[in-house]
């Protein structure tokens, strides 16, 4: 009896220990990153609305103001860049400890912004500028 209460504790206590293992790792932002772009219900889970940027070809008072908020109901599912079909995009990753901002030149004068933002070991999008001119 002694050795089954002790192999219940010990079994309870390996699990604990792999439970926190998993809590306290960070998600890996590339992992995120792609699962973002290929499944519907994970994108939206992953943005807290009203998200926080600018529409596409904002008139220049949103640029002034600063005070556009994308919504769910109006939220275009992002996918990811297809390279064959847009062969003179320009893709910049600038990556901080937790922070990740992609500036999307399209080549032709025009862009993109998104910032993902680590969150209790998750990533998120947090910002985001639809297609606008690019500012020499």
């Amino acid at each position: 009896m002694g050795r089954l209460i002790c192999l219940f504790g010990f079994s309870v206590l390996l699990s604990a220990c792999h439970n926190m293992k998993h809590q306290s790792a960070i998600e890996d932002f590339d992992k995120f990153y792609k699962k973002f772009h290929s499944d519907s219900l994970f994108q939206l889970s992953r943005i807290d609305f009203p998200l926080e940027g600018l529409p596409a070809f904002a008139e220049e008072q949103f640029f002034e103001e600063g005070s556009f908020e994308w919504q769910k109901e109006s939220w275009d599912l992002h996918r990811e860049i297809n390279y064959k079909e847009f062969p003179d995009i320009n893709v910049e990753i600038v990556r901080k400890e937790a922070e990740v901002t992609e500036f999307v030149d399209m080549g032709s004068g025009f862009g993109l912004e998104r910032r993902f933002e680590l969150r209790k070991q998750q990533w998120f999008l947090v910002y985001y500028v639809g297609m606008n001119r690019l500012k020499k």
